[in-house]
């Protein structure tokens, strides 16, 4: 019973390598290519999935703002779309900026000396968590920019108002503040007790 030892099998299966030379020596090569082969998948599947993933991170919505909104008013309409679901995050992008990432982008900056930045328009560029809900993303980032649209409109709807009021009343409606308007309608009722 001794020879049933792990001493035993250890030798007896170095000394069946050598007496069958050639068939342990395939049998080696055919283990060392499968592992080759299984391992290489393993890696390629790995850095495939790797890509995917950095390029769903780096995947990006340009949000275009109105071209009539000032700077404040398109930075305003940020906070809407940060609420939407499945946006990752929405980076402001001013119409000077663009201009000079446009320019970075070409090389020559020499070319694009005349260019204003009010040729380009304020944007929101927009990163989403999950790109398999892109369309429905696209969707809601498209109704929540008509309702921002007519929110402004009523804003501006309101002022308009407002300065028909004041031109009723007789005050300058492009005087800045109240003491500006107050020191038009005093100089208004200046001319017209000099008139009488």
């Amino acid at each position: 019973m001794k020879n049933n030892n792990f001493g035993y099998l250890v030798r007896e299966g170095v000394r069946g390598i050598f007496q069958h030379g050639f068939m342990s020596f395939a049998a080696v090569c055919v283990t060392v290519a499968c592992l080759i082969i299984v391992g290489s998948f393993s890696l390629i599947l790995y850095n495939v999935n790797t890509m995917v993933r950095d390029l769903e991170k780096e995947n990006e919505i340009l949000v275009y703002i109105d071209e009539s909104y000032s700077e404040a008013e398109a930075k305003s309409v940020g906070s809407q779309i940060n609420l939407i679901d499945n946006v990752a995050k929405a980076e402001f992008v001013s119409r000077e900026q663009a201009l000079d990432h446009f320019v970075e982008e070409q090389g020559d900056a020499t070319l694009f000396d005349g260019v204003q930045s009010t040729n380009f328009r304020d944007r929101f560029v927009v990163t989403l968590e999950d790109n398999s809900k892109m369309q429905q993303t696209i969707e809601r980032l498209t109704k929540e920019m008509k309702e921002a649209a007519r929110l402004l409109q009523f804003e501006l709807a309101a002022q308009l108002r407002d300065e028909i009021q004041r031109l009723e009343r007789g005050e300058d409606p492009t005087a800045a503040d109240t003491s500006e308007r107050k020191a038009a309608a005093k100089t208004r009722k200046g001319r017209r007790k000099y008139k009488n």
